[in-house]
């Protein structure tokens, strides 16, 4: 089966459709808080006296926690998830970003040129989408990823790639964090089983200078099976600029019981502020040890990241 295909014109559209939306929804919110502030005969209309002249407001009654059909809620588990959450938006955005179990949305975009070491394959090119999204469920702070590549040059052509999901349940430690959740990956050329699950966890401490852990992420179905070792390591100069190994994932083919990529590379990140917007700018060339007719030795790594961090 070929990829799935989709234009990037219409691809790139579609986003900008979507950002368009969300602009004029806050364009609208806006207009509508700039009358209220500026219409007094509105406000006066809208406000509390307003409303207890016309016999339009009930005052809230009191009920306690003993009463039938009213449980009592655990204030203080609600305030201590808001007091860890903001906490680590308070942290410095360089650990943010150096570590995958920190609490930032953000957007990254990735260029891959990829070239083999025999002279007989061709050269290979992709764009990859991946957005990090944080969230509180259930009282638990959850890191959601996904990972979207589009084939650019392959020789199966262009089109999307295989789809990466997975959703960490993070947990602060006096140490640093660790996470654990499911992760999926969605195959876009499988004939039969389109679908691999497994578990996924992490784990990341950190001081002022270095970052320091590990991500693991297992793909698993009856056809194939994958697992995936990424090492954490970076050091930051300050809040703008660091060094460290980048994504190196180390692929372990559990059908074949070898290590099908063994990559070694450096990356380079920085923090840059344009027009008041946070983005991460980075360079991360390697090269695969464990070649064969799947994958190229050198890989170099180009993109930036949009950064939320007051999500």
């Amino acid at each position: 089966m070929r990829k799935l295909r989709i234009h990037p014109l219409r691809f790139l559209t579609a986003i900008l459709l979507f950002a368009t939306a969300l602009v004029v929804s806050r364009a609208d919110c806006v207009a509508a808080e700039t009358l209220l502030l500026t219409d007094e005969r509105l406000a006066e209309d809208m406000s509390l006296d307003s409303a207890v002249r016309d016999g339009n407001w009930t005052p809230p009654r009191i009920v306690s926690e003993d009463e039938t059909g009213m449980p009592a809620v655990d204030e203080t588990f609600s305030s201590g998830i808001h007091e860890e959450i903001a906490r680590r938006r308070g942290e410095r955005l360089i650990d943010r970003v150096t570590d995958p179990t920190s609490w930032l949305m953000d957007l990254r975009m990735r260029q891959n040129w990829s070239w083999p070491t025999s002279t007989g394959d061709g050269d290979s090119q992709s764009v990859q989408f991946r957005p990090t999204i944080p969230f509180q469920a259930w009282g638990t702070i959850n890191i959601l990823r996904v990972t979207v590549p589009y084939d650019v040059q392959s020789d199966d052509g262009a089109g999307i790639g295989d789809v990466e999901i997975f959703d960490l349940l993070v947990v602060q430690e006096s140490w640093g964090r660790w996470g654990v959740g499911p992760s999926f990956r969605l195959l876009t050329d499988a004939n039969d089983d389109s679908l691999q699950a497994g578990p996924a966890a992490a784990a990341v401490t950190k001081n002022r200078h270095w970052t320091v852990g590990v991500l693991s992420q297992n793909f698993l179905n009856d056809d194939a099976s994958q697992s995936r070792i990424q090492p954490i390591l970076a050091y930051k100069f300050d809040d703008a600029w660091s060094v460290g190994i980048g994504e190196s994932e180390f692929r372990y083919d559990w059908g074949s019981d070898r290590w099908s990529q063994l990559p070694l590379g450096i990356e380079l990140d920085k923090i840059v502020d344009v027009w008041g917007q946070k983005l991460q700018l980075f360079v991360n060339p390697q090269y695969n040890f464990a070649r064969d007719e799947s994958n190229s030795g050198w890989t170099l790594f180009l993109g930036l990241t949009l950064l939320v961090p007051e999500a």
